[in-house]
């Protein structure tokens, strides 16, 4: 039997060093151009572009961890806007401009200007999970149908802050919701 030393390690002659185990039945150049083939909207999760690309789920994880080439990205959406939308928007930003006696502009103090919002919630999901131990109960939800469960609109308003000479207080702007 032989005795091998590497790094202050002695290993016995019947360890094969950095060739033993499974062979790989992927390259990284076979699962690159494999990935690359497939459309960006099957590349959402690890499942999906497992199953487009023919490539198992583990090897594309073990192929993003060795290569660092490959990562998740989010991508948000952006609005299309056209010239017509573009030109409104500026002429919108242009009425809050006030000519000055010194031939600049100066933009409006926005005094006169409540900005008002809403937004919907529902009381309850339909599914919920809960931690509960072994001696307790989980409480009783019911709705009439999962289909129509209640809505309810918080409506919030909102203005520019302001100091108010009659109370000689500051306004913070919070009209409520």
């Amino acid at each position: 039997m032989q005795l091998f030393v590497v790094k202050g390690i002695i290993f016995h002659g019947d360890l094969i060093l950095g060739v033993s185990g499974r062979k790989k039945t992927w390259s990284p150049a076979m699962i690159e151009r494999a990935i690359k083939s497939v459309p960006h909207e099957d590349r959402q999760t690890l499942r999906s572009l497992a199953a487009a690309s023919a490539v198992p789920k583990t090897t594309i994880i073990r192929h993003m961890q060795e290569e660092g080439r490959l990562s998740a990205r989010v991508n948000y959406v952006k609005p299309l806007l056209t010239d017509k939308n573009k030109e409104v928007r500026v002429q919108y930003a242009k009425s809050f401009l006030r000519p000055s006696s010194n031939g600049h502009h100066v933009f409006d103090d926005m005094h006169d200007y409540v900005h008002v919002d809403e937004k919907w919630f529902y009381l309850t999901k339909v599914k919920r999970r809960f931690c509960v131990y072994d001696d307790e109960d989980v409480a009783l939800r019911s709705v009439k149908s999962k289909n129509f469960i209640t809505k309810v609109m918080f409506l919030a308003s909102v203005a520019r802050p302001r100091y108010d000479p009659h109370t000689k207080m500051y306004f913070d702007g919070k009209l409520g919701v």
